[in-house]
């Protein structure tokens, strides 16, 4: 059966013991002293969980199988996951890539760029040409293109098709993630949503944190291409496990592209998204080409990038552990002032101690920690904004933060290819300030 209550969307399989209930949920749905006018259109009976009301019968997502909420949630979670590692495994690799292709590392980078403006502009666009799509059909169709973008790029023989690869990749994963929040709602109670969300959220942290260093580690030690392709059978994984778990889910119903771009036309949402976006830009320049920074350093007879990764993506999940606690003692101004502050003297200091890897290591675990710290806050803000702005605000930021990503890529290449190296961290640094200045405005 379906139902629908409190935008819940669930099909669920009945047990046998229960039928008789539903029997009489039904028998008293046809009461004729339900039917009579005011009566029809007001009284409501519950009878074991079941909510009758005008005559229609609802269950909620609580009367699923025990097993299926769990262990959907753990899939959508692992699709999370995959993405994230392949959203920034690239920069690991970007050395052996460009070695490959014989390009430059700034036309390397490229390739997170292009994948982050795609995941941009493909997520709300996505979310609107399949509004009207059934979402189970719609997921499964994103893990289809992610699954075909990495697959082309485990094979890709030259540097355009690797490109092409990736602009599919993305088209999956900008559909992905949406449907992802979406349907791991729907299949909750309403009391355990923002623990579902979390769940799927921290497949993305858990990428950050150990996804893309071990990558990074795998693709010293065994042909890059074949990181592309475990991404691939992660998604097959994924893909098959959906198409078992997710019963028939109804969309939402169309939307129209302007709906879902209406938050823009509020100045404060605007002022906070363009904070998102040069916030993410002032770190990605730098992290895009981290490969490089640390092509030369070695730690107890190895790469040291690897564990700068691992000790970024240890700080991140502590960081974004310890935030909200700090965010609610500091308040969202000053812990976003104090976390971008902060970043961006760590980046100039990454940078200076590259050579000292302990140093490093230290610095970067700080950085991630910072890293994850500046977007609650802005969150934080748009959550408010978006009860008169709409719902749609806390999805632009997120297009803001590919966008950042995207911008950071091009513009740090732009910077590696004319000025060498040493002009990230000052680009970095710059790009930090300007965007302290603009919080301490207008935030």
């Amino acid at each position: 059966m379906q139902g629908c209550r409190h935008g819940l969307q669930t099909e669920t399989v009945i047990p046998s013991a229960a039928r008789d209930l539903l029997k009489m949920a039904r028998s008293a749905s046809k009461d004729p002293s339900l039917r009579s006018g005011r009566q029809r259109a007001t009284r409501s009976r519950t009878i074991a969980g079941t909510r009758i009301e005008r005559g229609e019968l609802t269950l909620s997502a609580i009367e699923q199988p025990a097993l299926r909420q769990p262990v959907t949630l753990a899939v959508l979670a692992l699709g999370a996951f995959a993405i994230g590692t392949d959203g920034y495994m690239v920069i690991g690799v970007l050395d052996k890539i460009a070695a490959t292709y014989g390009v430059s590392s700034a036309q390397a980078g490229q390739l997170v760029t292009v994948f982050s403006f795609c995941y941009a502009l493909f997520a709300p666009l996505c979310g609107w040409l399949f509004s009207a799509y059934d979402r189970r059909s719609a997921i499964l169709m994103a893990s289809s293109a992610f699954i075909a973008g990495n697959v082309l790029c485990g094979f890709a023989d030259t540097y355009v098709a690797m490109m092409v690869g990736r602009v599919v990749a993305a088209l999956g994963a900008g559909m992905f993630m949406p449907l992802a929040f979406t349907i791991a709602t729907s299949v909750s109670a309403p009391a355990r949503r923002g623990t579902a969300l979390s769940i799927v959220f921290g497949g993305m942290t858990v990428a950050t944190a150990l996804g893309v260093p071990f990558g990074t580690w795998l693709g010293q030690v065994i042909d890059w291409r074949l990181l592309f392709l475990i991404i691939a059978a992660m998604g097959a994984v994924k893909f098959v496990m959906l198409a078992a778990l997710l019963p028939a889910l109804p969309p939402d119903g169309p939307t129209t592209l302007w709906a879902r771009l209406a938050p823009v036309g509020d100045r404060r949402v605007l002022t906070t998204v363009s904070i998102t976006f040069l916030a993410v830009l002032s770190e990605y320049v730098f992290y895009s080409y981290v490969t490089v920074v640390f092509a030369d350093v070695d730690f107890l007879g190895s790469a040291v990038l690897p564990a700068i990764l691992l000790a970024f993506g240890i700080g991140a999940i502590i960081g974004n552990i310890v935030v909200g606690i700090v965010t609610d003692r500091l308040g969202p101004r000053r812990v976003l002032l104090l976390a971008l502050a902060a970043q961006t003297l760590l980046l100039a200091a990454i940078y200076l101690l590259r050579q000292v890897p302990l140093a490093a290591i230290a610095a970067s675990f700080a950085w991630g920690a910072v890293s994850y710290m500046y977007l609650v806050p802005i969150q934080h803000k748009l959550l408010d904004l978006s009860k008169a702005a709409g719902q749609m605000t806390l999805a632009l930021n997120s297009s803001a933060i590919y966008l950042g990503i995207g911008c950071g890529g091009a513009l740090g290449g732009i910077a590696l290819a004319t000025l060498g190296v040493p002009s990230l961290p000052v680009l970095a640094l710059v790009l930090g300030i300007v965007t302290l200045v603009l919080i301490y405005a207008r935030f």
